[in-house]
């Protein structure tokens, strides 16, 4: 397995929450080159604040289905860093994004967060739920937090072995945890794909 040293990740976040900004920030400590690629002006105090990340502002919303619109606006973004993996928070917004990006662009190295609205209440039925359904298809990783969020995703058709329960937004103990989890994992995918 590689160093993780000039790795790049890029994380596609609606709008950052501190705990997800102090993720972001122990994961560029451990050596990751990280890039944020977020929708919501709200955020942009709060992201401005942190010198170890690079920020990248969406134009266009990721709601569905204006989330095919904002592929077309996002790839001048994402394209250039040449990361090694994205990583989209939100199923129903960034993930079916990055899907979307990974069939077009034929990228690998794929990881979700699905925080649970996204797959209890938006991805439970119609074209919503199809999309979703083949969006998660496409993610080697898919990380959650909770019970139902995991019995949800395994009806949606995720294997098992292709998910990992991550929880960040408690303490600093919790966000140092999921930052070496996803480290290691993120290793791992780089490994796979090289090896």
């Amino acid at each position: 397995m590689k160093k993780t040293a000039n790795r790049t990740v890029i994380h596609l976040i609606d709008q950052p929450s501190a705990p997800d900004l102090k993720l972001l920030e122990r994961l560029a400590d451990l050596g990751w080159n990280v890039h944020l690629v977020y929708r919501r002006a709200g955020s942009d105090r709060l992201i401005n604040s942190s010198l170890k990340i690079t920020a990248h502002r969406l134009p266009l919303s990721t709601r569905y289905p204006w989330v095919y619109l904002a592929f077309i606006a996002a790839v001048p973004i994402i394209y250039p860093v040449k990361s090694d993996i994205i990583h989209a928070h939100y199923l129903t917004r960034f993930g079916i994004l990055a899907a979307v990006y990974r069939r077009f662009l034929r990228f690998k190295r794929m990881v979700l967060t699905a925080p649970g609205p996204d797959v209890l209440i938006e991805a439970s039925r119609g074209m919503v739920k199809w999309s979703a359904e083949h969006a998660l298809k496409m993610f080697e990783i898919v990380t959650f937090s909770s019970e139902p969020v995991s019995a949800r995703l395994k009806e949606l058709g995720v294997p098992s072995n292709r998910m990992l329960r991550l929880d960040w937004a408690g303490s600093e103990k919790e966000i140092e945890v999921a930052a070496a989890s996803l480290e290691k994992r993120y290793a791992e995918l780089i490994g796979r794909f090289e090896g």
